[in-house]
């Protein structure tokens, strides 16, 4: 289980890194869903959207989500579609707001995905990508909600990673060995609508 949090870890941290790059050198990443469980490694880089400093509210347009040291303040119990989540970093450690969605027909509860193999949860969700910020900072662009369903915002950063590495994060990374911020509580369900 370790080694698949290593794993997500270093690929949304990588992405993050590519983001970045493209928003200085003024490109623009683009999100496109595809289905990846909560515990795999993302493979696509988040919207380049700016992120929003709207309240949170539950029109389909944006919330600005707080990040604390662990848990995520201002996502509503229930959104429509086409709601952005933008990230603010309030905590003492790095933290991201991974957004996954069920698919249709999937009734396992997230606690019970978050359990199964890699392989067999890969079909369960789709990962529609991924926002990271340091303390005190609000991380580049924003998720979408791309369609109705159950949702899950989570943080894979281990406990302990006070700032995002800058530069290339290969096998080689040094990252704290805490646990995943999720297991300590930084995770929400909600609903689309």
């Amino acid at each position: 289980m370790r080694r698949t949090f290593s794993l997500l870890l270093a690929a949304s941290l990588l992405l993050i890194l590519a983001a970045c790059s493209n928003d200085e050198a003024g490109g623009s990443p683009s999100a496109s869903p595809s289905n990846l469980p909560a515990s795999s490694a993302p493979a696509v880089s988040p919207s380049a959207a700016s992120p929003s400093a709207a309240s949170p509210d539950a029109s389909g347009s944006a919330v600005e989500v707080v990040g604390v040291d662990y848990a995520f303040q201002g996502i509503p119990p229930t959104a429509t579609v086409g709601t952005s989540f933008s990230l603010r970093n309030e905590g003492q450690e790095a933290h991201e707001l991974v957004l996954v969605r069920k698919n249709p027909d999937v009734t396992l509860s997230f606690d019970e995905l978050l359990a199964l193999p890699e392989d067999q949860a890969f079909n369960q969700v789709a990962f529609l990508g991924q926002v990271a910020a340091n303390p005190g900072e609000t991380a580049p662009g924003t998720v979408t909600a791309d369609a109705p369903g159950d949702y899950l915002a989570i943080c894979f950063i281990p406990q302990g990673l006070t700032q995002l590495p800058e530069g290339s994060l290969g096998p080689d990374a040094s990252l704290p060995a805490g646990a995943p911020h999720f297991t300590l509580g930084m995770r929400q369900e909600f609903t689309v609508q």
